[in-house]
Formats: structure tokens, C-alpha cells, sequence
């Protein structure tokens, strides 16, 4: 997990691109799925916000109020930004529509205390 990443201090690939969804809205997306008349044969399960790696890692540790983790050298730029318009058509919104708001919602129901590396 990402956020475990970020509390240990593992280093990143800060230029990768990515796509995320929350696991509440992808239990919702294969409900629909499940019982949808025609469904689509290919649906990208993203929110509505790609973001390269170390903006999503630099947001959790601002949050988690630590270090960002160390970057990975030679930082080269890869991944795949999907569209998640088909995904939204089906299910009109996305309870957590962005990262930031994904990883606030699991930052806020955590159960453990947050140390980082080292402490």
C-alpha cells in the first residue's frame, strides 16, 4: 500500500503516472457491473484525477506531517493516464472523485499511529 511506502520512507518513482480509485467507489463500479443490462466490455476503474507519483506520495506525507519519501534515480516519466468518462457516465459520481480526497478519507479512519522510519 502507498501510504505504508510513505511512513516507512521507501523511495518512489516520482514522475510515474497513475490512476487510483477508492475501494468504495470500485465496490460500487462492480455492483453496477454485475447487474447492468449491457455493461461496457472495457471500463478504466479510475477517479477523475491522474497524478504523477510523487504528487500523490508528497500529499500523504503532508498529511501524515512527514517526510516525503526519498525519489528514485534516474526519475523517468512512465505509466499510463486512463480516462475514467465512461466509468462516470455509469455511475453519474464518484464518492471519492480525487486522490487527495480518497487518501483523506483513509488517512481519517486509521487505525494505527503514524511513525515514520527510523522512530
Amino acid at each position: 500500500m502507498l501510504l505504508r511506502k510513505v511512513i516507512e520512507g521507501t523511495p518512489v518513482q516520482y514522475a510515474k503516472r497513475t490512476n487510483r480509485i477508492h475501494e468504495t467507489d470500485l465496490v460500487r463500479t462492480l455492483q453496477t457491473l454485475l447487474f447492468a443490462e449491457n455493461p461496457p466490455p472495457i471500463l478504466h476503474a479510475v477517479d477523475q484525477t491522474p497524478a504523477a507519483l510523487g504528487e500523490v506520495v508528497t500529499y500523504i506525507a503532508q498529511r501524515l506531517e512527514l517526510p516525503p519519501p526519498p525519489r528514485i534515480e534516474p526519475d523517468v516519466a512512465s505509466g499510463t493516464i486512463l480516462s475514467g468518462a465512461l466509468l462516470l457516465s455509469l455511475l453519474r459520481t464518484l464518492q471519492y472523485p480525487t486522490f487527495e480526497a480518497g487518501y483523506d478519507h483513509v488517512i481519517a479512519t486509521r487505525r494505527r499511529p503514524v511513525q515514520s522510519a527510523g522512530t
